[in-house]
């Protein structure tokens, strides 16, 4: 398709997805051996619609665990990614595809564009969560990546992004 952004190709890629779950990958970043296996495991066992899992954050100084804490229930999850307590990506989730359905991401918002569908799922109601305590994601940062980059763009994108989160919450 024609280069529509992280947006558009998040959204092409779930309308697209024909599993039972997803999980977003970005493309500097890795997966550890047997992550979608140990996840989808998670997932089955607990008749879970999302699993969290650990994540490795990998940067030049070195790499650092960022950990999941013990979430089992939608809302819980929903107030610790607003607060920042779990990091808002898609990457080190696995999302049941049927929860994207009447969702979608919002075209002009390339950055924040993953916390902001995050919100949207996790504001329908009856989701289960659990979550394991292993990495199943190697998130490289680097100083030069699109998410690091402080321009205009990626600034108006977060205030939009931001901006919707809040009257999506608002509403609720």
């Amino acid at each position: 398709q024609k280069n529509t952004g992280v947006a558009g190709a998040r959204e092409l890629g779930t309308n697209k997805a024909n599993g039972e779950f997803i999980i977003h990958c970005d493309s500097d970043d890795q997966l550890p051996e047997d992550a979608l296996q140990n996840l989808q495991q998670c997932a089955t066992a607990n008749g879970a619609d999302i699993t969290l899992g650990d994540y490795i954050n990998r940067t030049p100084k070195g790499d650092a665990l960022g950990g999941v804490v013990n979430i089992d229930n939608s809302n819980a999850l929903l107030a610790k990614v607003l607060t920042g307590e779990v990091h808002a990506s898609l990457w080190n989730k696995l999302i049941r595809r049927s929860l994207y359905e009447g969702l979608s991401f919002e075209p002009e918002i390339n950055f924040m564009e993953d916390k902001l569908i995050l919100v949207k799922i996790l504001l329908k109601n009856n989701i289960t969560i659990s979550c394991i305590k292993q990495p199943v994601y190697i998130y490289n940062q680097r100083n030069d990546s699109y998410s690091n980059e402080m321009s205009k763009r990626s600034l108006s994108d977060s205030a939009s992004a931001t901006n919707l989160i809040c009257k999506l919450v608002r509403n609720f």
